[in-house]
């Protein structure tokens, strides 16, 4: 937000190319005269906010059934994660059973920094679909990098033992900059590798999760 201020006089105007131009920075929407000075608010409408949305895609394909993927990735990641990749997560967090609704906490170890926990909302999962969608409410790039970001996960079966996960990242920016694409493929490169060890430890364990209970 800024001003211009015009000099103005009673007197014939004046020979010299030069009007003094002032700028400030406080909002006064006032007209007034005072000792021979008007002032003039050209101030321009202040944005509602400063963000950028954005969105990117991703699909990834696995060598194990659509239910066991859908159960160890989505219906109990807050159980599986901490197993199979005790390096980056430290703890986890449940708040409520686990369907949507609930919201869990993931505690990270150092090696995750500069990230040190995530919050996320479940929003929906659908069993019958393989629909896993929850939003980002504290932690992550939240509020470092991000305003918000919402993920979605659609599972679907390609064969017997074989299945597609298709994964959409819906996103507003804190500022009025996007989101670089050194940024974007670093979190697609982290959802990929962290549902890569999911496979390979269901592909390792062949027992895990091969009852279908949610």
């Amino acid at each position: 937000i800024f001003k211009a201020h015009a000099e103005v006089t009673d007197g014939p105007p004046s020979s010299s190319p030069t009007t003094p131009l002032y700028i400030c920075t406080q909002p006064d929407f006032s007209f007034h005269r005072r000792s021979h000075h008007q002032l003039i608010d050209l101030s321009p409408p202040a944005p509602l906010d400063d963000m950028v949305a954005g969105c990117c895609n991703l699909e990834l394909t696995f060598g194990v059934s659509v239910h066991r993927m859908w159960k160890a990735a989505a219906c109990e990641d807050h159980v599986m994660y901490p197993k199979i990749v005790p390096e980056y997560f430290a703890s986890v967090e449940l708040i409520g059973d686990g369907e949507a609704g609930s919201t869990k906490i993931f505690r990270f170890t150092p090696a995750a920094k500069p990230l040190s926990f995530v919050k996320d909302h479940v929003e929906v999962l659908d069993h019958a679909s393989h629909t896993l969608r929850y939003k980002t409410i504290e932690g992550g790039y939240v509020g470092l990098t991000l305003k918000s970001i919402t993920f979605e996960y659609r599972y679907e079966a390609l064969s017997d033992d074989a299945c597609a996960v298709k994964i959409k990242m819906e996103y507003d920016t804190l500022d009025d900059r996007p989101v670089g694409g050194e940024e974007v493929e670093k979190m697609k490169e982290g959802t990929a590798r962290l549902l890569k060890a999911v496979e390979s430890y269901l592909i390792a364990n062949p027992g895990a999760c091969a009852q279908v209970l949610c």
